[in-house]
């Protein structure tokens, strides 16, 4: 069965190109603002008016530096387009960048960001294409937070641990020497090999108390 040969979209008209483009640039999940080589606007997409809260219209020829530049970086920006434009070099574009941006209600969001050149004639339009990262990030934080917890967990049952070893070492310990000093003394008198003994329960019933005490946790 033959197939028909895919459309040749050189054969759409500037009108209907445009109306393509606009439908692609309106229907992207991903926020997408173009400015031109000065720095302005140019377009700015239903999904960047929802990231940032700027109306399509209120920002359209507007530098892009002052509405989602924080203050900052603002210079760093104007310096990097104008390197660009006079060498066509950089270093960010095409790459994907996690910067933090600002809305129109001056807080800051966590974005993921990619920036791609197009010529024009003589002038270059700059896309960025643009993600909220803000859920990414607090499950990042959240899942910081239960690491951080689990590390000073373990750290306490460690210290635990150790503190109880001693603990359990030192009446242990009392008992063998005890023992050990009536096991070799039966010569001794009756009243020593009694203070033993009495060492010797004492201990034992100590290293009981600690083992129950444990055993409670």
């Amino acid at each position: 069965m033959s197939q028909d040969p895919p459309p040749d979209l050189s054969e759409l008209d500037s009108a209907a190109q445009g109306a393509l483009l606009r439908q692609l640039i309106g229907g992207s999940l991903d926020a997408m603002v173009t400015i031109d080589d000065g720095g302005r606007v140019l377009e700015f997409n239903p999904a960047a008016e929802a990231l940032f809260g700027y109306r399509r219209d209120g920002v359209l020829g507007r530098p892009l530096s002052d509405l989602i530049v924080p203050p900052e970086h603002r210079e760093a920006h104007s310096a990097g387009l104008a390197r660009y434009l006079e060498t066509r070099r950089s270093k960010i574009l095409g790459r994907r960048l996690e910067l933090e941006a600002l809305r129109a209600d001056a807080s800051r969001i966590p974005i993921e960001l990619t920036v791609l050149p197009t010529r024009v004639g003589q002038r270059t339009w700059f896309t960025a294409f643009v993600r909220d990262l803000s859920e990414r990030k607090a499950r990042e934080q959240e899942l910081q937070r239960a690491r951080d917890a689990a590390e000073s967990s373990l750290a306490a049952q460690s210290a635990f641990l150790a503190s109880m070893s001693h603990e359990l070492r030192t009446p242990l310990t009392a008992i063998i020497g005890y023992a050990d000093l009536l096991k070799r003394g039966l010569d001794r008198s009756r009243e020593e090999r009694g203070t033993w003994l009495g060492h010797v329960l004492r201990n034992a019933d100590h290293l009981l108390t600690l083992l129950n005490d444990l055993l409670d946790l």
